[in-house]
């Protein structure tokens, strides 16, 4: 909200950094086929993870922070195609808005996203249910140290 409200490189910054992600997600491939027997397959899906706990009420209330939101989801529409599923996880009370907001303008994506509570017992069993591991940092019980 703050970098948003401000105006000034750093949500320039912000910009260009998340259209870049936009950008990759749209012109990449994320697995070459292995031999000729998979030739001509190349799997181009992308998965979402929002964290949402540090999520809260002040973000909401920005209407700038809500118009330049509207504005990042709208980029998202190109890279549908490739959206294999998603998962918001730690969805508070006060996060359960930004949900119904993703909802309003991403409607395609809201269809293909579990949306789970603060409870990492119930979320982390079905987030290790459809990604490996290997592929999720240790925070969310996967085997790297990498951070999102």
């Amino acid at each position: 909200r703050s970098v948003v409200e401000k105006n000034g490189q750093e949500l320039a910054d912000l910009k260009k950094m998340q259209d870049l992600v936009v950008e990759r997600l749209w012109t990449s491939f994320y697995r070459k086929p292995l031999n000729d027997t998979e030739s001509g397959l190349v799997d181009d899906e992308f998965v979402i993870l929002l964290d949402l706990k540090s999520y809260d009420l002040l973000e909401l209330t920005s209407l700038q922070n809500l118009k330049y939101l509207m504005e990042y989801f709208a980029k998202f529409d190109k890279c549908y195609e490739k959206f294999a599923y998603g998962f918001m996880i730690n969805v508070s009370a006060v996060a359960k808005q930004f949900v119904g907001m993703y909802r309003a303008f991403m409607p395609n994506y809201i269809e293909r996203t579990d949306v789970f509570g603060t409870n990492p017992t119930v979320w982390i069993p079905q987030l290790l249910r459809k990604i490996p591991p290997d592929q999720l940092p240790l925070k969310y019980s996967g085997l790297t140290s990498l951070e999102p």
